[in-house]
């Protein structure tokens, strides 16, 4: 062999040595590329999974909070409605009120003018007069200061 050829196969044989060694190498890296996409696989799936979970809540968040307006609106709707009824109350209050010194002053006034007569049976005629009437002419005639 000559000795180009010699320093032809020294270099070759050190080509295919690196060549080895990265071949090596790519093989680790496909092993750990393959691991990486496993991994990345697995995350995906997560991730869908967990983007359906939140889909899911977001909807009901979105559903409640639609609910809770509702509510509010009706408790704001019923505390005016409250508030229209306690002013209703304290006027009704008053009027009662009123009507009550009224009954109690008109009670006193009808008590002012009542004659009371002994011996009178009691009555619910409402013809007090005619009613009344013999017996004051029996009082007074059998009175002994009548002349």
């Amino acid at each position: 062999m000559s000795k180009i050829e010699k320093k032809m196969e020294h270099k070759m044989g050190r080509i295919e040595t690196t060549l080895a060694g990265f071949l090596r190498e790519m093989k680790k890296m496909m092993s750990e590329v393959k691991e990486i996409r496993r991994t990345v696989k697995s995350i995906e799936e997560k991730v869908e999974k967990h983007e359906g979970i939140l889909s899911s809540l977001s909807e009901k968040v979105e559903k409640n909070s639609n609910a809770l307006n509702g509510v509010q609106m009706k408790v704001s709707s019923s505390s005016e409605e409250v508030k229209e009824v306690l002013e209703k109350i304290k006027y009704m209050e008053g009027r009662l009120n009123k009507a009550e010194e009224r009954v109690v002053d008109q009670e006193a006034r009808s008590r002012r003018s009542t004659l009371i007569f002994h011996c009178v049976p009691k009555s619910d005629k409402e013809d007090c007069k005619a009613q009344i009437t013999p017996h004051i002419k029996l009082c007074c005639t059998d009175a002994p200061y009548r002349k």
